[in-house]
Order: structure tokens, then sequence, then C-alpha cells
């Protein structure tokens, strides 16, 4: 995430999440339900923790605002047509907010084993890097030319 934010914000929240959920499953191994409990206390943990997030870089409010919304939009749909339980979408509501982005001090762990295309220039790269994410698309594939007149990206379908 944006240097910005201190680890140990990151970590409380891995921390956080990791407990309850732990603790959650326990409850749900034993009766087969999950207490609303559960979430009244890691409900507004995890605003606390999305909020001071913010606090502390709110120059990525936007993405946080974005991702925490779509977890919480898709969680909420989810539920509504019967695709997951209440615990299974109060969890995910949570964990939006409690980690909307990915800790920081994970993002080593994170990267792709390797480059596909270090033997690209770096104008090159960037251009494939924003088409592929991390290099690596699912049934598809990135085709790069370039050309000192034209240069143009071809995506073909696999």
């Amino acid at each position: 995430m944006n240097p910005t934010v201190p680890p140990a914000l990151d970590l409380a929240a891995l921390l956080l999440t990791v407990g309850v959920f732990m603790a959650a499953s326990l409850s749900d191994l034993k009766t087969r339900e999950i207490s609303n409990k559960f979430w009244l206390v890691y409900g507004p943990a995890a605003a606390l923790v999305f909020a001071l997030r913010i606090i502390f870089a709110p120059d990525a409010l936007p993405i946080l605002a974005v991702s925490a919304g779509a977890t919480i939009v898709v969680a909420f749909l989810l539920f509504q047509f019967s695709v997951m339980g209440g615990a299974d979408s109060k969890a995910l509501m949570c964990l939006g907010l409690a980690l909307p982005v990915s800790p920081s001090f994970l993002a080593p762990f994170w990267q792709p084993p390797f480059d596909r295309f270090s033997s690209l220039p770096s104008s090159e790269k960037s251009v494939s890097a924003s088409l592929c994410g991390t290099g690596t698309v699912s049934g598809i594939r990135a085709r790069i030319y370039s050309e000192e007149v034209s240069g143009y990206v071809d995506i073909v379908q696999d």
C-alpha cells in the first residue's frame, strides 16, 4: 500500500482479522452457527482501522473507498442471491473494511517469481505491466509489437 501507512497498522488489521476468523471458525465447528457478536466486535474495529488508513494516507482514499465499497456490495449481493450465508457475507464485509488492500509488509511475497517482460525496453514494460498486472493473465496472451513508426498492442484470446 502507500508507504505513509505505518506497517504496524497493517499488522494490527491482519492480526485482528486472523483472530476473529479463527474464533468464528471454532464457533462454526462447534455449533454450525456463527454468532453476530463476532461481527459486532469486528465491524467497528475494522471501521476504525479503515478510518486510520485514511487519516495516515488521505491520498489513498479513492482506492480504499472503491476496494471496500466493491467488496461490501459484492458480499451483500452474494447473500441476497443465496450464494453464501449471512456470516460469510458479514465476514467479507468486515474484511473489506479491515484490509481493503494487501498489507505493505507482504508485498515482497506477492511478486511474480520472474518478470515475463524483462527483455523489453522500459517504455514497453510499462505498457505490458499495465495490461497484464503482475504478468500473468489467465487465458489471455498479450503480444506487444514495437516498431519505430507505429507501436501497437494486440491482445489475442488463447
